[in-house]
């Protein structure tokens, strides 16, 4: 589950601008990624969301070999 404060501190940005980047990649790629929920409660990935991290773990993966 996430926590957009938490990520943004783990990535060094203000969660205002983490969110504004996944609003911009959200409206690309045509569809949400994350299931938003209360403040101060975790998200969960979307099914988009959850094919967009396999693409990057599988990225991540082919460009360490």
């Amino acid at each position: 589950m996430l926590r957009l404060g938490a990520a943004a501190s783990g990535l060094g940005l203000n969660t205002f601008t983490l969110v504004a980047q996944i609003n911009r990649i959200e409206r690309e790629l045509g569809g949400p990624l994350l299931v938003r929920a209360e403040r101060g409660r975790s998200m969960t990935l979307t099914p988009l969301g959850r094919k967009v991290l396999r693409a990057i773990r599988t990225f991540q993966c082919d460009a360490q070999s």
